[in-house]
């Protein structure tokens, strides 16, 4: 008999994450001032109206760092800049278009996030970056196993203690920017939930 999430989470490859969590620990750390660290975990739901054939569903697990960054500041607004490792998991063929089939992706993303001002409270902030992601199969809409993955987000940041919880939903685009084959693309919203520390 079958345990309850078998088959729906599979097991986190521990030597390329820790590979990922390492590299991103010693950038973060060489670059950072007021550092703050993040671990976050999410869903992905990808849908045809977004424009990917093959509707897929699946999970997102991130660890990031990020600090003030004065060279992006932007209309009087204070910028941030955040460098993200995450795996993510998809399981798609729901449209009869590929069979069932699952997949693995490993990636970074360079991350500039604007808060809300004037406010010590909860925060509203906006987001967009740009990143490269491995994947280990290749589906109907991703032709190479290597891809780019801009994106855009909005959400709330709220202190909890010494800490802070932030809410996030993204929009998640993976292609190969037009390098190969059809490159149809992956398009996906994304909610997670993070903690900052």
């Amino acid at each position: 008999m079958r345990s309850l999430g078998e088959g729906i989470f599979p097991p986190v490859p521990t030597r390329r994450c820790i590979i990922v969590l390492a590299a991103l620990a010693a950038f973060g750390t060489a670059h950072a001032q007021e550092p703050k660290w993040r671990a976050s975990a999410g869903a992905l739901y990808g849908q045809d109206w977004l424009g990917s054939e093959d509707t897929r569903r699946g999970g997102y697990y991130a660890l990031s760092r990020s600090w003030p960054e004065p060279r992006i500041h932007f209309w009087g607004y204070r910028g941030e800049l955040d460098i993200e490792g995450y795996y993510m998991f998809t399981k798609g063929g729901s449209d009869f278009i590929a069979g069932p089939n699952s997949s693995h992706h490993y990636g970074v993303l360079v991350i500039g996030r604007y808060y809300q001002r004037y406010t010590r409270a909860t925060r509203a902030f906006v987001e967009a970056g740009w990143g490269l992601q491995f994947t280990n199969r290749l589906t109907h809409d991703i032709d190479t196993r290597v891809n780019s993955t801009p994106m855009v987000g909005v959400g709330l940041i709220s202190p909890l203690s010494d800490e802070e919880v932030m809410f996030s939903l993204r929009y998640f685009h993976i292609s190969n920017a037009g390098t190969a084959g059809g490159n149809e693309g992956l398009n996906f919203f994304q909610l997670s939930v993070g903690l900052r520390f």
